[in-house]
Protein backbone atom coordinates (compact mmCIF):
# COMPACT_ATOMS: atom_id res chain seq x y z
CA UNK A 1 0.00 0.00 0.00
CA UNK A 2 1.44 3.09 -1.25
CA UNK A 3 -0.05 6.43 0.40
CA UNK A 4 0.99 10.38 0.20
CA UNK A 5 0.82 10.92 3.97
CA UNK A 6 -1.60 13.66 3.81
CA UNK A 7 -4.42 12.38 5.88
CA UNK A 8 -2.41 9.68 7.07
CA UNK A 9 -4.06 9.81 11.20
CA UNK A 10 -7.75 9.15 9.48
CA UNK A 11 -6.83 6.50 7.40
CA UNK A 12 -4.58 4.85 10.26
CA UNK A 13 -6.83 3.30 12.27
CA UNK A 14 -8.79 1.75 9.27
CA UNK A 15 -5.68 0.44 7.69
CA UNK A 16 -4.32 -0.73 11.21
CA UNK A 17 -7.37 -2.99 11.47
CA UNK A 18 -7.21 -3.95 7.95
CA UNK A 19 -3.59 -4.82 8.01
CA UNK A 20 -4.18 -6.63 11.62
CA UNK A 21 -7.09 -8.69 9.77
CA UNK A 22 -4.48 -9.59 6.86
CA UNK A 23 -2.11 -10.89 9.93
CA UNK A 24 -4.29 -12.89 11.10
CA UNK A 25 -5.39 -14.55 7.73
CA UNK A 26 -1.67 -14.94 7.20
CA UNK A 27 -1.44 -12.56 4.44
CA UNK A 28 1.50 -9.73 4.40
CA UNK A 29 0.56 -6.25 3.40
CA UNK A 30 3.46 -4.31 2.02
CA UNK A 31 3.25 -0.26 3.34
CA UNK A 32 5.89 1.87 1.54
CA UNK A 33 7.06 5.10 3.09
CA UNK A 34 9.52 7.60 4.12
CA UNK A 35 7.87 8.60 6.80
CA UNK A 36 9.37 6.28 9.66
CA UNK A 37 6.95 7.40 11.91
CA UNK A 38 3.97 6.40 9.98
CA UNK A 39 5.43 3.00 9.35
CA UNK A 40 6.46 2.62 13.12
CA UNK A 41 2.76 3.05 13.58
CA UNK A 42 1.30 0.84 11.26
CA UNK A 43 4.09 -2.07 10.95
CA UNK A 44 4.85 -5.16 12.76
CA UNK A 45 7.46 -6.13 10.67
CA UNK A 46 9.70 -3.36 8.83
CA UNK A 47 12.21 -3.57 5.59
CA UNK A 48 14.79 -1.15 4.95
CA UNK A 49 15.88 -0.81 1.27
CA UNK A 50 18.76 1.78 0.29
CA UNK A 51 20.16 2.18 -2.94
CA UNK A 52 18.66 -0.99 -4.22
CA UNK A 53 19.67 -3.18 -0.92
CA UNK A 54 17.49 -4.75 2.13
CA UNK A 55 19.43 -2.63 4.91
CA UNK A 56 17.72 -4.69 7.84
CA UNK A 57 14.60 -6.86 8.33
CA UNK A 58 12.51 -7.29 11.76
CA UNK A 59 10.14 -6.66 14.00
CA UNK A 60 9.68 -2.68 15.06
CA UNK A 61 10.30 -3.91 18.57
CA UNK A 62 13.48 -5.54 18.01
CA UNK A 63 14.92 -2.75 15.66
CA UNK A 64 14.16 -0.06 18.50
CA UNK A 65 16.41 -2.75 21.25
CA UNK A 66 19.53 -1.28 18.65
CA UNK A 67 19.02 1.86 20.01
CA UNK A 68 18.96 3.23 23.41
CA UNK A 69 16.78 6.56 24.84
CA UNK A 70 18.60 9.69 25.51
CA UNK A 71 18.07 12.36 28.35
CA UNK A 72 20.09 15.72 27.59
CA UNK A 73 19.65 17.86 30.58
CA UNK A 74 21.75 21.11 32.18
CA UNK A 75 22.56 21.57 35.64
CA UNK A 76 23.57 24.44 37.96
CA UNK A 77 26.02 22.30 39.86
CA UNK A 78 26.87 18.79 39.00
CA UNK A 79 29.28 17.46 42.03
CA UNK A 80 32.12 14.79 41.33
CA UNK A 81 29.65 12.28 43.88
CA UNK A 82 26.67 12.70 41.90
CA UNK A 83 28.92 12.29 38.86
CA UNK A 84 29.99 9.04 40.05
CA UNK A 85 26.58 7.56 41.20
CA UNK A 86 24.90 8.40 38.31
CA UNK A 87 27.88 6.79 35.94
CA UNK A 88 27.23 3.74 38.16
CA UNK A 89 23.56 3.21 37.29
CA UNK A 90 23.17 -0.21 35.23
CA UNK A 91 22.37 0.22 31.50
CA UNK A 92 23.45 4.09 31.59
CA UNK A 93 26.13 6.11 29.93
CA UNK A 94 26.50 9.64 31.07
CA UNK A 95 28.19 11.34 28.20
CA UNK A 96 29.80 15.31 28.03
CA UNK A 97 28.90 16.59 24.81
CA UNK A 98 32.26 18.18 23.17
CA UNK A 99 34.72 17.44 25.03
CA UNK A 100 33.67 18.62 28.21
CA UNK A 101 35.82 17.93 31.82
CA UNK A 102 32.73 17.37 33.72
CA UNK A 103 34.43 18.64 36.67
CA UNK A 104 36.40 21.46 35.26
CA UNK A 105 34.44 22.76 32.42
CA UNK A 106 36.60 23.43 28.57
CA UNK A 107 40.52 24.07 29.13
CA UNK A 108 40.91 27.39 27.51
CA UNK A 109 44.58 27.47 27.16
CA UNK A 110 47.52 30.78 26.95
CA UNK A 111 50.82 29.68 25.36
CA UNK A 112 52.29 29.58 28.63
CA UNK A 113 49.92 28.17 30.56
CA UNK A 114 50.32 24.54 31.94
CA UNK A 115 47.81 21.74 31.55
CA UNK A 116 46.06 22.44 34.84
CA UNK A 117 45.41 25.89 33.97
CA UNK A 118 41.85 26.72 32.60
CA UNK A 119 39.12 29.02 32.24
CA UNK A 120 35.76 27.35 33.39
CA UNK A 121 32.72 28.47 31.52
CA UNK A 122 29.65 28.39 33.54
CA UNK A 123 28.12 25.11 34.57
CA UNK A 124 24.31 25.76 33.22
CA UNK A 125 25.90 25.84 30.06
CA UNK A 126 26.94 22.30 29.35
CA UNK A 127 24.64 19.66 28.22
CA UNK A 128 24.68 16.35 29.83
CA UNK A 129 23.53 13.53 28.01
CA UNK A 130 22.66 9.92 29.48
CA UNK A 131 22.08 7.49 27.33
CA UNK A 132 19.88 4.48 28.60
CA UNK A 133 17.83 1.69 28.53
CA UNK A 134 14.46 3.06 30.10
CA UNK A 135 14.05 6.66 29.49
CA UNK A 136 11.00 6.67 31.73
CA UNK A 137 12.88 5.27 34.75
CA UNK A 138 16.28 6.72 34.34
CA UNK A 139 14.19 10.41 34.29
CA UNK A 140 12.76 9.23 38.10
CA UNK A 141 16.36 8.38 38.94
CA UNK A 142 17.41 11.41 37.83
CA UNK A 143 15.29 14.04 39.55
CA UNK A 144 15.17 12.08 42.59
CA UNK A 145 19.28 11.96 42.66
CA UNK A 146 19.22 15.68 41.91
CA UNK A 147 16.30 16.43 44.53
CA UNK A 148 18.44 14.57 46.81
CA UNK A 149 21.72 16.14 46.32
CA UNK A 150 20.15 19.32 46.32
CA UNK A 151 20.99 20.01 42.90
CA UNK A 152 18.47 22.55 40.14
CA UNK A 153 17.67 20.86 36.91
CA UNK A 154 17.88 24.00 34.57
CA UNK A 155 16.66 22.13 31.40
CA UNK A 156 15.62 18.16 30.47
CA UNK A 157 14.44 16.75 27.57
CA UNK A 158 13.83 12.62 26.66
CA UNK A 159 14.43 11.13 23.05
CA UNK A 160 12.71 7.73 23.15
CA UNK A 161 14.09 5.07 20.51
CA UNK A 162 12.28 5.67 17.52
CA UNK A 163 12.64 4.55 13.63
CA UNK A 164 13.55 7.63 12.49
CA UNK A 165 16.77 7.20 14.91
CA UNK A 166 17.64 3.74 14.31
CA UNK A 167 17.63 4.24 10.66
CA UNK A 168 19.74 7.60 10.84
CA UNK A 169 22.29 6.22 12.28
Amino acid sequence: MSRPSASIRSRATTSSRRSAGFNAAGMTMIYTSHYMEEVQSLCSRVGIIDQGQLQACDTVPNLLKELQGLIRFRVANLTPSLRAQIKEWPDCRLVEPDGWNLERGPAIQTSRASQSDFTPAKREDRPLELHCQDVKRTMLRLIAALNEAQVELISLETEEPNLERVFCI
